[in-house]
This record gives structure tokens, C-alpha cells and sequence, in this order.
């Protein structure tokens, strides 16, 4: 978030932007979803406007690995493939 703070030189995008992705995974943990696979090993992904999250989950506990802005180039993404 810091990120578009310094870029913008406002607060207003990026608090919207926190928001956005609190909410979602926040639906994440509060709801059955359906879960979208990738290719990288028990990691699933709930698309976010251009963000993707990327998560893993057990019974009680959702693990956010990454929240990415899909803008970037996917070899730059964190995770790696198992």
C-alpha cells in the first residue's frame, strides 16, 4: 500500500485498496468458497479486481502467501511451482 501512497501522493486509493482486499479475504474465512486451483501445490487464488490472492487452507486457518497485482510480469511473482 505504500506503494500507491508515495505514487498517487494520497491516502484515498490506497485505503480503497486495503479495503477491497480485507473484505475478500475476509469473505475468504467467513464463507464456503469455491476454490479457484493454480499450479503451484495446495495454493488456490481468489481474483480481486487486478490483484490476485494467493492462499492455502486447513481446517481452521486460511494462509494468504500473496496478494499480487496481476499488472506485473508473472515471472517476477513470489511464489515458486512445487
Amino acid at each position: 500500500m505504500l506503494y500507491w501512497l508515495h505514487r498517487n501522493k494520497s491516502e484515498e486509493y490506497p485505503v480503497k485498496l486495503n479495503n477491497l482486499i480485507t473484505n475478500a479475504i475476509n469473505l475468504l474465512a467467513e464463507y464456503t468458497h469455491p476454490r479457484t486451483c493454480t499450479d503451484f501445490q495446495d495454493v488456490y487464488v481468489k481474483i480481486v479486481k487486478d490483484y490476485k490472492i494467493f492462499f492455502k487452507e486447513d481446517s481452521s486457518t486460511i494462509y494468504i502467501i500473496s496478494v499480487w497485482d496481476t499488472r506485473q510480469n508473472p515471472d517476477k511473482l513470489p511464489i515458486q511451482k512445487k
